[in-house]
């Protein structure tokens, strides 16, 4: 894993969450949706790796 030094991350960086149609499906254009307006309100990046916590909800309520 490369090293970076933490004040190389600068600006606004939100968590993405996960969109999902009235089926359950990841919904893409509704996420491309987001991320474009995320970038027209100024975000400098994305958080992708969970921080919301909704990952751990989505994958216990699916263990069945």
């Amino acid at each position: 894993m490369g090293k970076f030094e933490i004040t190389s991350i600068k600006g606004v960086i939100p968590a993405m969450l996960t969109f999902f149609d009235k089926d359950e499906n990841v919904d893409i254009q509704c996420t491309e949706s987001m991320v474009d307006f995320m970038i027209d309100k100024g975000a400098d990046g994305f958080y992708l790796t969970g921080s919301t916590g909704a990952c751990l909800l989505w994958m216990l309520r699916n263990v069945n």
